[in-house]
This record gives C-alpha cells, structure tokens and sequence, in this order.
C-alpha cells in the first residue's frame, strides 16, 4: 500500500542500540555515567586531530566560497 525507503536493517539495530543505552542510563544511572565519561574522554583524546583538520578545512572551503567573486555572499542557511 505504502511505499517507504525504511531500510530495516539499518533501523532495527540502530533503534536496538538507543533503547538499550536509554534504559541503562535509566536504570543504572552512575554506572552509565561512569562508562560514558571514559568514552568521551577517549574519544576526546583519540580523535580530537581529526576536529582540528575538520575546522581548519571547513574554514577553508567557507573562505573559498565567499571570496570567490571577492564580494561577501551570506550561505543558504543564514538569515
């Protein structure tokens, strides 16, 4: 009847890994608090060149963009 781009294999176990990580938090809430400090931290300490290379080359693109025709033009998104 309805045709729909829901991939289920992707929804299913995406919705699998927020309930649980939802209801540990609710029911062992510094338990989760504990586990999911170390994961930011590690994630922080990790990964935190690839924000670095990330702004840098966002920035880079933004300036491209605007000084292109060396006039400021606003981006879609601005008001």
């Amino acid at each position: 009847m309805y045709r729909t781009n829901l991939q289920k294999n992707i929804v299913i176990p995406s919705l699998i890994i927020i309930a649980s990580v939802a209801l540990g938090c609710i029911m062992v809430p510094e338990g989760a608090n504990a586990v999911l400090t170390f994961l930011k931290q590690e994630l922080f300490n990790s990964f935190s060149w690839i924000y670095i290379l990330s702004v840098a080359f966002f920035y880079r693109e933004h300036r491209l963009l605007l000084n292109a025709h060396r006039r400021a033009v606003l981006p879609h998104f601005c008001l």
